[in-house]
């Protein structure tokens, strides 16, 4: 699902939840990954 922020997708989302449907939020992901501060700046690595 997708849309403007603060449209409502996540308390859709939620909603199916309750009603028994899986959930995946790739920023949530991301987040457990990278840490929140650097979700949306991916540096490339410099060569050793």
């Amino acid at each position: 699902m997708c849309g403007l922020p603060g449209a409502g997708k996540t308390t859709y989302a939620m909603g199916l939840v309750r009603r028994g449907y899986a959930r995946l939020s790739i920023d949530e992901v991301v987040w457990e990954r990278l840490g929140r501060c650097d979700a949306g700046l991916v540096l490339p690595q410099p060569p050793p």
